[in-house]
C-alpha cells in the first residue's frame, strides 16, 4: 500500500509543521509503511500511483479553494482513499459546520453569523456578547486543547496560552504550547465532538476553551491541524497505530 502525506509549498514553510511532517513520515517509514511527503499543488505528482492520501498540512488550501476542491474531486473520482474522508474535509472547510455542531446540542464559543457584504452594527454584538473584544473571521480560513488519533481512544492534550496582553495563541504571535493533562470531564466532553462528527477520521484536533468547567468549541480541525506530535514522543506511535487500524494493516 502506497501512501502520500500531503503538505503545501511555501518558501516560508513553518518550521514546526515541516519538522512534524518530516519526523512523522520518517517514523512511519521505519515501521515499514510505504509513505512519502507530497505537495498537493505539485502538478508533477502522479496521484494515481497512491492508494491513500493523508491530507496532513495543506495550509494554503483556503487561498486556493477552487483548486483544492478540484484536487479532492480528482482523488475521489480515481477511488483513491482520502484521510480524513472527502466528505468530512468538504464539510470542515467552511466554518458554517459549527452551526451543525451547535444544532446537535454541543457547546461552541458564542458566535454570530454575518451574511456576505453585510454591514453589521458591531456595537450590537459587543453588547450581546458583553465583551470589549470580538474576533471577526471569514467562514473559510485556516489557522488547543485536545488532539485525537482514532485508535483505542488514545489522545494528546496541549494547553496554548497567549503572550501577555494578547489573545492569539499561535507561536507566530508569541503564544506558547504546553503538553498538559486536562481534567477528565473536559476530555470526555471534547470526545463527544469527535464521536459525533469525526468518528471515521484518522486524526482530529479539538480547539476549545474551558469556561467555568465547561468546554466550548472554537474549531474542530479535520483538514490541516498542527498535531503537536513533537511535544509528546509517544504521539508518533499512536498515529501509526491509528493508521494501521483504519487501513487494516497487520
Amino acid at each position: 500500500m502506497k501512501i502520500a502525506c500531503v503538505t503545501y509549498e511555501n518558501e516560508n514553510y513553518a518550521s514546526s509543521i515541516k519538522n512534524e511532517d518530516i519526523v512523522l513520515v520518517q517514523y512511519l517509514q521505519e515501521k515499514g509503511i510505504d509513505v512519502k511527503i507530497e505537495v498537493w499543488t505539485d502538478s508533477n505528482v502522479k496521484w494515481e500511483t497512491y492508494d491513500v492520501i493523508i491530507v496532513k498540512s495543506p495550509w494554503d488550501y483556503h487561498y486556493k479553494l477552487d483548486q483544492f476542491n478540484t484536487w479532492l474531486e480528482m482523488l475521489k473520482c480515481q477511488n483513491i482513499r482520502i484521510l480524513n474522508p472527502y466528505d468530512k474535509i468538504k464539510w470542515n472547510s467552511d466554518k458554517h459546520y459549527l452551526q451543525h455542531i451547535e444544532n446537535a446540542g454541543l457547546n461552541i464559543i458564542p458566535t454570530f453569523w454575518l451574511k456576505k457584504n453585510e454591514k453589521p452594527d458591531l456595537l450590537k454584538y459587543f453588547k450581546l456578547l458583553c465583551t470589549e473584544k470580538i474576533v471577526i473571521k471569514p467562514s473559510i480560513s485556516a489557522r488547543f486543547y485536545y488532539t485525537a488519533f482514532h485508535e483505542s481512544n488514545t489522545n494528546n492534550c496541549v494547553l496554548k496560552t497567549p503572550k501577555s496582553g494578547d489573545f492569539r495563541v499561535q507561536s507566530d504571535f508569541g503564544g506558547v504550547a504546553h503538553l498538559k493533562s486536562a481534567p477528565n470531564q473536559l476530555i470526555q466532553y471534547a470526545k463527544k465532538y469527535v464521536e459525533i462528527f469525526a468518528k471515521d477520521c484518522l486524526f482530529t484536533r479539538v480547539d476549545g476553551l474551558d469556561i467555568d468547567g465547561q468546554f466550548f468549541l472554537i474549531e474542530l480541525e479535520l483538514i490541516e491541524p498542527y498535531l503537536f506530535l513533537l511535544h509528546d514522543k509517544n504521539s508518533f506511535e499512536r498515529f501509526y497505530k491509528a493508521l494501521k487500524q483504519l487501513l487494516n494493516i497487520n
